[in-house]
């Protein structure tokens, strides 16, 4: 046993030596935990009674190592679910057509179905529970592996379960290819001052319809716009940025820290657009939605409207690997530009409206915000 043990000790340290310095400087370290690995890995080899599948060994090994962080947003990833998050955040995709995110109870929650795709034809409704895919309940699962689950070849079925207000309700949806919008915009009929634009998530190419569609609300005369951030998840944190620096005034949007304390702080050049402006929140607004709710609110850009954020201060960095996993990891913080730290803690509008049962009173209290100041300036 003595031998086995230094065989694999060897072979191990070889193996870091080759590998990276780091990897090496680990396994010194860490030498007996290197040792009751390989052990293990041996005595499955030699004695254990079933087959087993040495490829989830090893997957089985990684994912883990990155679950005992005990932190719900830095995962390890199969190749599926990383081809998922690289759709995603490209915009395009194929699935039932959903913006999904999650609760304080980390259960998966429809954020909105996406105007006539699938799930949107079938009756799904923003702020339905998912509950279960195929009969397979859901509860306890990341978002990364309840979105892959949901995702699939274009043409074929997948039953939804979803949770609404305690009824069960199933929705047998074929998948279909998914151009994801996630900017929306029109002019107010209320008021043809008045433009209104949604973000639904923040894709890689999200700044620039933002940016597009804010500039055909311009040329429509439109003196003041009405930003919904409500349900936005986040997503791309450059994107969020770049819309930011639209508005912010020069200096600060926000202010990442790394784990060494060392801080990039990514600032406007000075605000393009000078304008009454009103912004959504509410408790599904989360990361990169609060990095602009945060910045506009700061800076006096922008007014805040409707419930305080979800408050997810963190970012996280996807890294893809060579055999088409994955892993996400969370790799900093983020201040806004007075550095206040959000994370656990949201942001609180400057206006606290609750959403109306039988109307959207805080979509009502932006135009009646943005009336009161264009009717001032007159």
């Amino acid at each position: 046993m003595k031998k086995i043990i230094k065989a694999i000790l060897y072979v191990f340290l070889c193996f870091c030596v080759v590998f990276t310095s780091i990897i090496g400087g680990w396994a010194v370290k860490h030498s007996n935990e290197a040792v009751k690995l390989g052990y293990i890995v041996n005595l499955i080899t030699n004695n254990y009674l079933f087959e087993y599948n040495e490829d989830q060994l090893v997957e089985g090994a990684i994912k883990g190592m990155v679950d005992s962080l005990g932190d719900p947003y830095s995962v390890y990833m199969d190749a599926e679910t990383t081809t998922n998050i690289y759709e995603s955040n490209e915009g395009v995709f194929g699935g039932i057509g959903v913006y999904a995110t999650t609760n304080d109870a980390g259960q998966v929650v429809i954020s909105s179905p996406i105007k006539d795709g699938p799930s949107d034809k079938a009756g799904i409704k923003a702020e339905d529970v998912i509950y279960a895919v195929d009969d397979q309940v859901v509860d306890g699962m990341l978002i990364d592996e309840v979105v892959a689950m949901m995702r699939g070849d274009v043409g074929t079925n997948v039953k939804i379960t979803v949770d609404r207000n305690g009824e069960k309700i199933d929705f047998d949806i074929v998948r279909d290819y998914v151009d994801e919008q996630t900017v929306v915009s029109m002019v107010l009929e209320e008021d043809s001052r008045i433009g209104y634009i949604a973000i639904n998530k923040f894709s890689e190419n999200t700044d620039e319809a933002f940016t597009d569609q804010l500039n055909a609300l311009i040329e429509q005369n439109i003196q003041s716009f009405i930003i919904d951030l409500r349900y936005n998840g986040g997503g791309s944190v450059d994107a969020a940025c770049n819309i930011a620096a639209l508005m912010v005034p020069e200096g600060p949007i926000v202010q990442i820290v790394d784990n060494k304390g060392n801080s990039n702080v990514i600032e406007s050049p000075g605000a393009q657009i000078e304008a009454p402006i009103a912004v959504l929140v509410n408790e599904y607004s989360a990361s990169a939605s609060e990095i602009l709710a945060g910045a506009l609110q700061d800076t006096g850009a922008a007014t805040l409207i409707g419930t305080t954020t979800y408050g997810k201060g963190i970012v996280q960095t996807v890294y893809f690997l060579n055999d088409g996993t994955g892993i996400k990891l969370t790799e900093a913080k983020y201040l806004t530009p007075n550095g206040n730290d959000i994370n656990q803690k949201g942001i609180t509008p400057d206006i606290v409206v609750e959403l109306g049962e039988d109307e959207d009173t805080q979509f009502n209290a932006a135009v009646e915000y943005l009336q009161a100041q264009l009717n001032a300036g007159r």
